[in-house]
């Protein structure tokens, strides 16, 4: 049966209602807006065009009807014949119950069908960091005497050396920066804006604020107009794009973009014949986290510092800690404590593997 129109037009203007609501009261970004409204479309579809399997759906024809059960079927079953993952439906399962507990609190709804809609379960997966060899390979490829290369080692110590998100780092402009003095020396703190509006105060490494020092100060970014509207600038330009004319090529426009800082990062590995799974922006945060983890920073301090909401998120770079638990391991190791023969022989081997011995140059006069 079909949906009457003004019934479609009713459930919209309800489901628009509370995307506004989201992004003026409850600061969400724009990804998550747009993510939350391709959900509840999805929903509408499913309901008003049924799947041909008679399991898949759903109960009623009336948008604003639904029960629990087929909330539930959609987001689980329907989801997983569409090849959605668990940790993906994870998301569909918060902006259903998102709209419908904003519904039902607006009186829009007698009473809150998805008030116990479950969460699929998912394994958290440890996330792939940069190695610190790897890391310091990437920083030698781009050629600092020039501006883009300049510019490109910038970029990569500062997603190394205060973990941004590439959304963090792509929204920079130079008022984030603020420089200050501590204990006698310039100092900068990066003020940083990401996930919508959700802001944190970074203390930059020294690299970092010599960095951006020599970034700003190169002629070529002097000729480059990237002042925005507001007065600020741009901080990391791009210097071609063909999309945008010549006479418009200024302020936001030349804001550079997720996709050219991906781009960079996998000709520079690429050049250094780093994996490829080692070389997303989010590796190089992921660096920062586990360096973290590794100098004993605590729970608050790390949650602070990487900008997570859910310290779940940041105890898991606990488990990248590797050197810090090497260097336990190879004290409290009871098999270190032994003297058996076997590993007696076992340690004679690796030493002489990672230390082998240098002949003897004979210097004295020939017999």
């Amino acid at each position: 049966m079909p949906v009457p129109p003004a019934e479609l037009d009713h459930y919209n203007a309800l489901v628009n209602d509370w995307l506004i609501w989201l992004q003026f009261n409850k600061g969400r970004s724009p990804k998550t807006i747009d993510l939350y409204q391709s959900v509840l479309e999805r929903l509408a579809k499913w309901c008003i065009e049924p799947p041909p399997a008679e399991h898949l759906r759903c109960g009623t024809s009336d948008l604003l009807a639904m029960t629990l059960a087929d909330l539930e079927r959609f987001s689980g079953m329907v989801c997983h014949s569409q090849g959605i993952g668990a940790r993906s439906r994870r998301v569909f399962v918060s902006a259903v119950r998102g709209f419908y507990a904003w519904a039902h609190a607006q009186g829009k709804l007698p009473v809150n069908v998805a008030e116990h809609l479950p969460y699929p379960k998912a394994g958290r997966p440890l996330p792939r960091a940069i190695t610190l060899s790897n890391a310091d390979l990437l920083l030698r490829q781009p050629d600092l005497a020039t501006f883009l290369g300049l510019r490109d080692t910038a970029i990569m110590a500062v997603l190394m050396g205060l973990g941004l998100r590439i959304s963090g780092i792509c929204a920079l402009n130079e008022s984030a920066m603020i420089w200050t003095e501590f204990e006698g020396r310039e100092d900068l703190v990066i003020r940083v804006v990401e996930k919508g509006s959700k802001e944190r105060h970074m203390p930059a490494p020294r690299e970092v604020a010599l960095l951006l020092r020599a970034y700003l100060g190169h002629p070529e970014l002097a000729e480059i107009d990237r002042t925005l509207e507001d007065g600020d600038r741009v901080l990391f330009v791009t210097v071609a794009n063909h999309m945008v004319p010549a006479c418009d090529y200024r302020g936001e426009a030349r804001r550079i973009s997720e996709y050219a800082v991906r781009d960079l990062l996998a000709k520079h590995g690429a050049a250094a014949k780093i994996p490829a799974d080692q070389l997303n922006p989010h590796a190089l945060r992921h660096l920062y986290g586990t360096e973290l983890a590794e100098e004993d920073a605590s729970l608050f301090a790390n949650q602070a510092l990487m900008g997570h909401n859910d310290p779940k998120s940041t105890e898991i770079y606990a488990h990248l800690a590797m050197r810090k638990l090497r260097r336990t391991v190879d004290k409290a190791n009871p098999l270190g404590k032994l003297r058996t023969p076997v590993l007696e022989d076992l340690r004679r081997i690796d030493a002489a593997e990672r230390h082998p011995r240098v002949p003897r140059t004979h210097t004295g006069p020939d017999k």
